[in-house]
């Protein structure tokens, strides 16, 4: 019996053929969310020997091997540390206390072009956005300073010569 296997082609050909199923932005950040919370339960589970307080950073990474065909492929990478990092872009801090049994949240800080957007537009945020701008402003303080200067240098640069 010769079968012939199916191509790339006829197969993506049937795909397209389907009726496309819909997910809702909500039912793929609940997803998200619990493979967060298993990762989380994990460090903890397996680090009840690594100090009584340890600090887990969260760093929120674009995927770099999809950059290029799907741009909004993100992950999050859960670094257990023995001392608290310092505060940079994309990047949330929690503690854990073993004795305590006791996870602490700390703070979160945006990628840069959010903590800009934030920044430009604070008179016009609503109060939970102005809540989280205020906690960038308390723990991001030196990244929104950097931003504020290079924006001052664009706008001050002449790009269009008279």
């Amino acid at each position: 019996m010769d079968t012939e296997k199916p191509t790339l082609g006829s197969a993506a050909l049937e795909l397209l053929a389907k009726p496309h199923e819909s997910i809702s932005v909500l039912d793929l950040q609940k997803d998200s969310e619990k493979d967060f919370l298993k990762k989380l339960e994990n460090i903890i589970e397996t680090h009840g020997e690594y100090a009584e307080n340890y600090y887990i950073q969260v760093l929120n990474l674009q995927e770099n091997s999809h950059r290029k065909w799907l741009p909004n492929v993100f992950t999050r990478k859960l670094i257990p540390r023995f001392t608290a990092p310092e505060v940079s872009y994309d990047t949330s801090l929690f503690s854990y206390n073993n004795r305590k049994n006791e996870l602490l949240f700390h703070w979160s800080i945006p990628d840069a072009n959010t903590c800009f957007y934030l920044m430009e537009h604070e008179s016009e945020l609503d109060n939970t956005d102005r809540e989280y701008f205020h906690q960038i402003q308390k723990y991001g303080a030196h990244l929104l300073q950097s931003l504020s200067d290079c924006a001052k240098r664009f706008k001050n640069s002449s790009l269009i010569s008279a």
